[in-house]
């Protein structure tokens, strides 16, 4: 990894430091986690990632996630 992408990681981990300081309790702060991770690997997929979670959760409730992953 060149020095700038090791800055470039240090700046965005301090800065998102600060936020995760609002997570009420370890599980919000995984759980915020999750859900920025998945909006992240949309993102760099090139899809939008608002239509993305507007399809994603209209159609969670109708599955069946522990048998059919």
């Amino acid at each position: 990894m060149t020095l700038f992408a090791n800055l470039y990681l240090e700046a965005w981990y301090q800065y998102r430091k600060k936020n995760w300081t609002f997570c009420g309790s370890r599980e919000d702060a995984n759980s915020s986690a999750t859900v920025y991770s998945l909006v992240e690997t949309v993102k760099s997929n090139d899809l939008n990632p608002y239509k993305y979670l507007e399809f994603l959760l209209a159609r969670l409730p109708g599955s069946n996630v522990k048998t059919n992953p």
